[in-house]
């Protein structure tokens, strides 16, 4: 155990999650421009390009709100360009107001769900004084996102990647996290879901950094937990 005085959390995939699923989502607002896809193929296929689009993304950190939606753009077009039912719909008209609308409802809250656990985990954090920020890979809508459901509250500041101006892992914004909480790298923690944007980067400027794996995966040399409960006994 140690005594953090700062706690930083990733937000997608640590404090909240798509709901039902991105699959779900994504084919939902495909059907109104006639392109069927099962939310299961769709899910397979989005997880396949995150990946490839993850690892070739630019090394230098940098980022805005319009590089961001750039990069979703790519993203969606790389999805709906593999689905069987395509019949050549990205590279019509249609697939710009498709991505449009399908951009603009993740923005909405009734397609995230809070994880169960997280309330009360963040409510007994603040009772013990701990600093709390968020530290994510996401644009300006982050913020909204997390006054709708019911977080805002819990957090001294919340950074969103769009308009810091760089991007985990890069350690700009873990900086801006240190500076904001006024703690040292040593007396801070950070949590997150992936192994390269949250754990190595956080490591890199010296915060520790623990990996919340739901799937209850073991990760050699990583310190992980499966829910945000299992937290509380280790700060």
């Amino acid at each position: 155990m140690k005594a953090y005085k700062a706690i930083f959390f990733d937000a997608g995939g640590t404090l909240f999650r798509p709901y039902p699923s991105v699959g779900h989502v994504y084919s939902e607002i495909a059907k109104r421009y006639s392109l069927f896809s099962s939310p299961e193929e769709i899910n397979t296929i989005f997880k396949e390009e995150w990946k490839i689009k993850s690892k070739f993304s630019d090394c230098s950190f940098d980022t805005s709100e319009e590089k961001e939606k750039k990069w979703w753009h790519g993203l969606v077009h790389g999805v709906f360009s593999r689905i069987n039912s395509n019949n050549g719909f990205v590279h019509t008209a249609g697939f710009e107001e498709f991505f449009s609308e399908l951009y603009d409802i993740f923005a909405e809250p009734e397609v995230w769900r809070v994880f169960p656990e997280v309330v009360p985990v963040l409510e007994e954090l603040k009772k013990r004084k701990a600093i709390l920020g968020i530290v994510s890979n996401w644009d300006s809508r982050l913020l909204m996102l997390c006054s709708s459901m019911g977080l805002e509250s819990y957090f001294s500041f919340i950074l969103a990647s769009g308009l810091v101006g760089t991007l985990k892992p890069g350690p700009g914004i873990f900086r801006k996290a240190l500076e904001k909480s006024g703690t040292d790298a040593e007396v801070s923690l950070h949590v997150g879901d992936s192994l390269e944007d949250d754990i190595a980067g956080a490591r890199n400027v010296g915060i520790d950094a623990i990996l919340i794996d739901r799937s209850g995966a073991y990760h050699d040399g990583i310190t992980s937990i499966s829910s945000l409960e299992e937290l509380l006994k280790m700060v």
